[in-house]
């Protein structure tokens, strides 16, 4: 994975003397070992700071499944108690992905997440805790199949 990374550098002035300014920060000894490893951008570079992430090659990836069941386990919980609640999710994808769609295959994640979660045999103590995110997956998809 390649992460760029951006930052804007002004010339330093005298009313940055009392704290401390990116230049500032680039110009310390330790900031220059960095910066010489190539680590911390150079002040008359611009490099613009991009990310190009798409859900849908990841969709079903072991660790969107155990943030799903954990996710759900708490909804559960919190449905429980008498208090009303709102859940606002700042960062929610789509809500369903196409696992038999060029991106989901491409990725290929989904065989050993979401597919190998629900072939897999639970103890007594754990089934409860999944099965209701499986109950969900399951209801989104014909039986014997995995598509979504």
């Amino acid at each position: 994975m390649v992460l760029a990374v951006s930052m804007s550098v002004r010339p330093k002035s005298s009313r940055d003397e009392a704290s401390t300014s990116p230049t500032q920060l680039e110009t310390s000894p330790a900031a220059r070992a960095f910066d010489d490893m190539g680590y911390f951008p150079r002040p008359n570079v611009v490099t613009p700071a991009t990310m190009n992430y798409r859900h849908a090659f990841h969709a079903g990836g072991f660790a969107d499944v155990i943030k799903h069941i954990v996710l759900v386990r708490m909804l559960i919980y919190l449905q429980e108690k008498q208090a009303p609640f709102r859940v606002i999710d700042t960062h929610a994808g789509a809500g369903r992905y196409d696992l038999t769609g060029e991106e989901a295959r491409r990725g290929g994640e989904w065989p050993t997440g979401i597919a190998r979660v629900l072939q897999a045999r639970f103890s007594e103590n754990t089934l409860p805790l999944v099965t209701p995110y499986l109950d969900i997956v399951r209801a989104f998809n014909a039986p014997g199949k995995l598509e979504a």
